[in-house]
């Protein structure tokens, strides 16, 4: 007995995206994880994504990550799925279309998306030396890569370093060159009232094969949410909320839509981007807002003038060290973001929430985009308190008050209650704050000198209700999320009496302005290509295959002969 499955039309959805050279060197090619398949996607020079090959998961995908190994060129992709267990894939790019072969399978926990079981958060040192596999609550697991004598990936036993009554927010691997492996997590204690939320390092020790745990200074803010990894042995810690900053760690308040509260949108996704003489990161928040962070950084030579900050870099091996954090408003996006990934060749993936898979393109370098509408925060200017021009003023006798966390107000003998102005309005009027003269005139100003990284900060920015720093260049069609539908009240065709074609579907999807009631046909579309006239009366009709792709068609021959691909 065989079960045959047939998907007509698979989810669209993109869970988890890596980016990585999975069929050659030097080769940047996207794995995105969807709720029923692995899509290998790769963009053409016009600016178009081509889906190389869609392999079935039968199973949901939790996280994605690349893994290169030491002395290769090319990467290998682990997998953590419902399944409770870590598959590490390479790519096969002797059959047509590419597939995955798994080199090892390793089962950690019980099957289920589990908040005990480990594979929600998946995160790989950048030598490829290790990974961890975290869990929601309590679990993770570190495992150690290494190759045989024949050059084979060899995966030892997982090395348990868990931690009870203790809840992960986010996990990153830390950049620190040659020496041991080092995962920094963001976690916050079970306690009666809520622990705080602290920096965890996790360093594995290759030398005694064990996993050590400690914490890394005080508590961090207790909004924060997630992480994002630095380059570099001088790296941004996030300091404690109520301590001013300190040499080796930088703070820059989150920008917000001028009408809104500080803090009120949280980031939902974020990555990071570093080719030779660039490095910038990008954020969106839940109202779909892009925002990219540059860091200030100068050489160490001779301690660069004695200061602590530069001391503590050349202790580390570093060659810079990073003086200045800044924060400026990038673009709008039709929603928030599920998932980011910038490309070599300037072109941004981004999988959304709502809405169809998007690829942009970067008009200019987005580490130096101009802050007309406003939206520029730095940590050369932090203050103890959010500058004048990020105060929103508040009507109904309320009178306003700042607080690092936001604007509130306040009534007389009544506690605090946060005030939010108009979130949703693409172009509200500028607003002053009372007693605040010039607040706009500031904002101006301080946009103005935002540009180039002077001037004082200004928190609040107007949305553009289109991108000018970003342009649409493709999208690949689906109808995620499907949200209502229903059967067309007259359709389809008939023949002597009997229905050979349903009618079709009306399937509403999207959310605010990117919404669409799409129209869904059953079968597919044929388009007359060519029409030619035959000679004589047609016997029979044969198919034969066109010449492969010279590129794909070398590189399968030199992986299936064992010699690495020519340097690109």
């Amino acid at each position: 007995m065989h079960l045959w499955q047939l998907t007509l039309v698979g989810p669209t959805t993109v869970t988890a995206v890596a980016s990585g050279s999975f069929t050659a060197a030097k080769r940047h090619e996207l794995v995105a994880a969807t709720p029923s398949a692995l899509l290998l996607l790769r963009s053409t020079p016009d600016g178009r994504l081509r889906c190389l090959s869609a392999c079935p998961s039968y199973g949901a995908v939790r996280a994605v990550a690349p893994v290169r190994l030491p002395g290769s060129r090319r990467d290998v992709l682990a997998v953590t799925a419902d399944s409770g267990r870590l598959a590490l894939l390479q790519l096969s790019a002797t059959t047509s279309p590419p597939s995955w072969t798994p080199l090892h399978v390793e089962t950690y926990g019980k099957s289920g998306v589990r908040r005990l079981v480990p594979g929600q958060y998946l995160v790989v040192d950048p030598r490829g030396r290790a990974l961890l596999v975290a869990a929601v609550e309590r679990q993770k697991f570190a495992v150690v890569l290494n190759r045989d004598a024949e050059a084979a990936l060899t995966v030892a036993s997982p090395l348990a370093a868990h931690k009870s009554r203790t809840a992960t927010l986010g996990v990153v691997a830390a950049d620190v060159g040659w020496e041991n492996p080092v995962f920094v997590a963001l976690e916050r204690g079970y306690e009666p009232r809520g622990g705080p939320v602290g920096l965890v390092a996790y360093e594995l020790d290759l030398g005694l094969n064990t996993v050590v745990r400690r914490a890394l200074g005080g508590g961090v803010d207790p909004t924060a949410s997630a992480l994002v990894a630095v380059p570099g042995a001088a790296g941004v810690v996030p300091e404690a909320a109520d301590g001013p900053p300190t040499p080796r760690t930088l703070r820059v308040r989150m920008l917000h839509r001028r009408g809104e509260a500080l803090g009120a949108a949280m980031v939902t996704a974020a990555t990071g981007h570093r080719q030779k003489g660039l490095l910038f990161f990008l954020f969106c928040t839940e109202r779909g807002d892009l925002l990219v962070a540059t860091l200030t950084t100068v050489p160490v030579a001779g301690g660069a003038g004695g200061s602590a900050a530069a001391a503590a870099a050349a202790a580390t091996g570093a060659s810079s060290v990073v003086t200045a954090l800044s924060l400026r408003y990038l673009d709008s996006l039709p929603g928030p973001a599920r998932c980011l990934s910038v490309l070599r060749s300037g072109f941004l993936f981004v999988a959304p929430e709502f809405g169809p898979v998007a690829l942009y393109e970067f008009l200019a370098d987005p580490s130096g985009v101009a802050t007309n509408d406003g939206g520029f925060a730095s940590s050369s200017n932090w203050t103890a308190a959010p500058p004048p021009s990020s105060v929103v003023p508040v009507g109904g006798g309320l009178s306003p008050g700042v607080s690092p966390l936001g604007v509130y107000g306040q009534r007389a003998g009544r506690p605090p209650v946060r005030v939010y102005g108009a979130a949703d309005d693409l172009n509200p009027p500028p607003r002053t704050a009372p007693g605040a003269a010039g607040a706009s005139g500031g904002d101006a100003a301080g946009a103005a000198g935002g540009s180039d990284g002077g001037g004082g900060d200004v928190l609040a920015f107007v949305p553009r209700a289109v991108p000018v720093n970003l342009v649409l260049v493709d999208e690949l069609p689906g109808v995620s999320p499907a949200l209502c539908g229903a059967a067309a009240p007259e359709g389809g065709t008939t023949s002597g009496g009997v229905r050979v074609c349903l009618p079709p579907l009306l399937v509403g999807s999207g959310r605010g302005g990117a919404s669409m009631l799409r129209t869904v046909a059953h079968g597919v579309g044929v388009g007359e290509m060519a029409s030619e006239t035959l000679p004589g009366t047609l016997t029979g009709v044969w198919t034969l295959g066109g010449p492969p792709d010279e590129e794909e068609e070398e590189a399968a021959e030199r992986i299936a002969a064992g010699d690495p691909p020519p340097p690109m």
